[in-house]
């Protein structure tokens, strides 16, 4: 299998055909809705996120210069840095870009690794709160794909890493096995919804 991610306009293909993603799902389903949010500021906190992850990304894989760091990620950094010494998370796989082939969507998670014993995908988030069912949808599409693509690798736990303003953190973990079926089924209304009739 082929996966290929252009970040920008953030588009997945598997095989050189385009599919759908979790972010993409979710939207369309109405799991996350933007809409009352002004785009100028929704731009502003997306690309906030994404520094968000850049910079727990370049700490993770110890290349980060920390005295370059814009102040404001700084208390998001030390959140990170707080849950990785609190629980002892030990990172596998670092922004993987994962598919399924056999359902055909794409996505890239941020974190797999082992918490407490057990293979954990972990969603780092930056938000003003936690969105859970989503989050529990996301990690879903996340298992799956990495499932399918690293069976000597399964997941079996998922949760997410709410980073705050303070320098604290929020975990969730997500442990309903049906999940992953309401992910499949999300899917199959988003490929329902585009399919020419």
């Amino acid at each position: 299998m082929n996966i290929e991610f252009n970040p920008e306009p953030h588009e997945y293909f598997i095989n050189g055909i385009k599919v759908p993603h979790p972010t993409g799902i979710l939207e369309e389903i109405g799991l996350t809705d933007f809409s009352g949010i002004p785009p100028e500021r929704l731009k502003i906190a997306q690309e906030f996120g994404t520094a968000v992850h850049f910079a727990s990304e370049l700490w993770d894989k110890k290349i980060l210069n920390e005295s370059i760091l814009d102040p404001k990620l700084v208390p998001y950094l030390a959140g990170w840095k707080k849950f990785l010494i609190d629980t002892g998370f030990e990172i596998e796989l670092i922004e993987a870009v994962m598919g399924s082939e056999k359902y055909m969507f794409a996505t890239k998670i941020d974190r797999r690794g082992i918490l407490f014993g057990k293979r954990t995908i972990i969603e780092i988030k930056s938000t003003h709160a936690l969105n859970i069912k989503a989050a529990r949808i996301q990690t879903g599409f996340h298992s799956i794909a990495n499932n399918e693509m690293y069976k000597d690798k399964k997941v079996l736990r998922r949760g997410a890493v709410l980073l705050k303003p303070d320098g604290n953190y929020q975990v969730e973990m997500f442990d309903k096995s049906n999940d992953m079926n309401i992910a499949l089924s999300c899917l199959s209304i988003v490929n329902f919804k585009e399919a020419k009739v």
